[in-house]
């Protein structure tokens, strides 16, 4: 019954992944562009130079915008300096009233990611001391993230559909699928997930639950994973953040017993997660982020040395 819903689980996320692709080639709307604002929304007007200006549009031509700037009153920008025009939603703001644009945070934690979209065209690069990590915005609702180790095994790869519910709750639906590669090729694992964000960009709170089957040389079994994930921004360029999981996979093992014969026994293997870790970012788009904690393998605990760097294009 538990296989059955997670394969269901699957089909309903592939659904979605199809329905974002086929809304994006029949609509081949620009949203980076407005072409007739609503003058009672708020808007983010993009330069070239990379400065932006968050306001209302009073009107505007083929030769200049005129705005009404939250905080400053009139403003006139002549059209051939602006990149973009786009539409400011309630969860571009924090707690405060302050306005956090997407460029200005980091969707992942340690491991984890939170359930804000990337943006489509957008991309995360970077790594750490065990290897790189890469996410990009397939579409404003959909992304791809993949990561390995230096040495190439073995490799993950999510793709998440991001669900915006209301200004403070932010849902996704994933697929994370892994493989052994050359060290391991017929290891691999497959599994449906549900990420649940609470709160604005730079402070929230997720939740992470899935259910799929991991793959080895004696066939299929369950895995469930959790997780809890938490980040707080602190000051305009420090933050500090939190991530946790812990997975549980099921394994068979028969040996043939002198007094009993063919014997079969089946065990639960546990595995979790919790390190701590203090985010710079000079907000130009790059993070880097210092710390540590604790990984068990195995059953087997280990430190976790968290030295991580990205870069937001």
């Amino acid at each position: 019954m538990v296989r059955f819903l997670s394969f269901r689980f699957l089909f309903v996320l592939l659904s979605f992944i199809a329905l974002s692709w086929i809304n994006e080639s029949i609509a081949q709307l620009d949203t980076n562009w407005v072409s007739e604002p609503d003058t009672s929304a708020l808007y983010k007007v993009s330069r070239f130079d990379g400065h932006y200006y968050i306001g209302k549009i009073k009107r505007m031509d083929a030769r200049e915008i005129e705005m009404d700037i939250l905080h400053r009153g009139a403003l006139i920008i002549p059209a051939y300096l602006v990149k973009s025009i786009e539409v400011i939603q309630e969860n571009d703001f924090n707690q405060n009233g302050e306005y956090v644009s997407a460029e200005s945070t980091l969707g992942q934690y340690i491991l984890n990611s939170n359930a804000f979209s990337i943006g489509k065209g957008n991309a995360a690069v970077g790594g750490s001391l065990f290897g790189p990590d890469m996410t990009v915005g397939l579409t404003d609702k959909l992304s791809m993230r993949l990561t390995t180790t230096w040495v190439m095994t073995p490799a993950l790869a999510t793709i998440d559909y991001q669900i915006p519910v209301s200004s403070r709750f932010n849902a996704k639906l994933g697929l994370m699928g892994a493989w052994g590669t050359w060290n391991y090729p017929e290891g691999g694992m497959v599994l449906p997930y549900l990420g649940l964000t609470f709160g604005s960009r730079d402070r929230n709170i997720t939740l992470t639950g899935g259910y799929g089957q991991i793959f080895s040389w004696d066939g299929p079994s369950p895995i469930w994973y959790s997780g809890f994930s938490w980040m707080n921004k602190l000051s305009p360029r420090w933050s500090v953040v939190m991530d946790t999981y812990l997975s549980g996979y099921e394994y068979t093992t028969t040996w043939v017993s002198s007094q009993n014969g063919v014997e079969t026994r089946t065990y639960t293997e546990f595995n979790g997660m919790l390190a701590l870790a203090a985010r710079y970012t000079n907000n130009r788009g790059t993070f880097i982020q210092f710390g540590g904690g604790m990984v068990t393998i195995d059953e087997d605990p280990y430190p976790l040395p968290v030295i991580q760097m990205f870069h937001r294009f």
